[in-house]
C-alpha cells in the first residue's frame, strides 16, 4: 500500500474516541497531568513538535482492525521520530501506520486502575515493544508502587531500579526521556539530573526572557544617563 493510499485509509476510517474515564482516574490524570502543565512542559522540554508525539486519551493499537478488542488508552504516550499528521488522521496511534511502538508511555494509577496497570497493560506494552513502560501512584497503602519502570531489553521488560533520592523522593531513569520519573511527596515529576531541577517549563523561559528583557532596559536608562549628565 503506497503512502498516499494508507493516508486516505487512515482519514476514512480513523479509530472511534476513547470511552469516558472513571471520576477518580480523571481526577488522578488532571491533578498529575494537566492541571499543573506537566503533559505540556515535556513536550516543550523534548521540543521537534511535528516529529515528537507527546499524547493522552487516545487509543494505542497493533492494527486498525485491533480496536475491536485489544486496545488500550494510554495517560501519557511519548514516540519520537513519527508523523503527528498520521496521528491527527487515525485519532490515535497505530502501530503499523507510524512504523513502530510508541517509545515511553506512563499510567498514573486510580483505585480503578492499578491492578489494571500493574498486570494486563504491563503485558500488554511488553507485547507491542514499546520502549518503557511506567506506572505512579499517588497514594501510600497495600498494593501501591509509588513509582516503577520497565525497559525493553532482549524482547522482554527489565525493571528499572528505583532509588531514594530524598526525604519522601524515589526516582527512576527513564533512558528514553533522558529524565529521572520522581514520585516526590506523592507528587509527579520529571527531574534533570543535569541541571538538578524539575524540567523547565514555559513559565520559567518567559520569566527568564522578562528578566533579560528587564535588564537590558536598565543598561539603557544607565547609559543614557551617562551620555546626558
Amino acid at each position: 500500500m503506497t503512502t498516499k493510499m494508507a493516508k486516505l485509509k487512515a482519514w476514512q476510517f480513523p479509530l472511534p474516541n476513547p470511552f469516558e474515564r472513571e471520576q477518580d482516574e480523571k481526577m488522578k490524570n488532571c491533578d498529575h497531568l494537566f492541571e499543573n502543565g506537566l503533559m505540556i512542559d515535556l513536550a516543550y522540554h523534548l521540543g521537534n513538535f511535528e516529529t515528537t508525539l507527546v499524547k493522552s486519551d487516545r487509543y494505542l493499537v497493533n492494527e486498525r482492525q485491533d480496536i475491536q478488542d485489544d486496545r488500550v488508552q494510554p495517560d501519557l504516550l511519548v514516540a519520537f521520530d513519527v508523523s503527528l499528521e498520521v496521528y491527527r488522521e487515525n485519532n490515535g496511534y497505530i502501530i503499523s501506520q507510524q512504523g513502530k511502538p510508541p517509545d515511553f508511555i506512563l499510567e498514573v494509577a486510580s483505585e480503578s486502575t492499578k491492578k489494571y496497570d500493574n498486570g494486563y497493560k504491563r503485558l500488554f506494552y511488553k507485547r507491542l515493544m514499546v520502549g518503557e513502560y511506567w506506572r505512579f501512584d499517588d497514594s501510600d497503602g497495600p498494593g501501591s508502587v509509588r513509582v516503577a519502570g520497565d525497559e525493553l531489553e532482549g524482547g522482554g521488560y527489565r525493571e528499572v531500579p528505583i532509588v531514594r533520592m530524598g526525604d519522601g523522593i524515589l526516582g527512576g531513569y527513564s533512558k528514553v526521556l533522558g529524565l529521572y520519573v520522581r514520585w516526590n511527596n506523592r507528587q509527579l515529576e520529571l527531574w534533570n539530573h543535569v541541571t538538578r531541577k524539575p524540567i523547565i517549563t514555559r513559565g520559567d523561559e518567559t520569566e527568564r526572557a522578562d528578566r533579560a528583557e528587564a535588564r537590558v532596559k536598565e543598561l539603557e536608562d544607565e547609559l543614557y544617563r551617562l551620555s546626558n549628565p
